[in-house]
């Protein structure tokens, strides 16, 4: 139900989630008012694109403390089940350990999806809304 398959590839998302000793996440909230926001902007009409700028305006930092934001990154992020505390693991895997070159997943190796696998930025009825949102704007174009 995301925007695009291509847009959906996972997100590094350990700067929104910080690794605990025991192996855990745990919210780093700072960060997540940044997911939260991106959220509630979409919700209320804005686009990915309007999204973007509107977090360079207020000079919001991406994942990666940058200060220009990309539409994708907005797009990965309002679908990424990571955001909600889910996890799906095996999405892509690593052809060669050498190279470090990685492949999509498409069905050569299993894939797992793990409900409540930590804490969630995004309640899950939330996240829902947005992927069905984005699927009702998609149908408009």
């Amino acid at each position: 139900m995301c925007f695009a398959s291509a847009f959906c590839h996972t997100q590094n998302i350990l700067d929104e989630l910080n690794r605990l000793s025991n192996g855990k996440l745990k919210v780093n909230e700072e960060q997540a008012e940044t997911i939260k926001l991106i959220f509630r902007l979409f919700m209320i009409g804005y686009s990915a694109y309007h999204i973007k700028e509107k977090l360079e305006e207020l000079k919001i930092k991406t994942p990666f403390g940058k200060t220009k934001w990309h539409v994708t990154t907005i797009q990965s992020i309002l679908c990424n089940e990571k955001y909600k505390g889910d996890a799906f693991l095996q999405k892509t895997y690593t052809v060669d350990f050498l190279t470090k070159k990685t492949k999509k997943n498409e069905g050569e190796l299993p894939q797992v999806y793990v409900e409540n696998a930590h804490d969630a930025i995004i309640d899950k009825k939330a996240f829902d809304l947005v992927q069905i949102e984005a699927e009702r704007r998609k149908g408009i174009k």
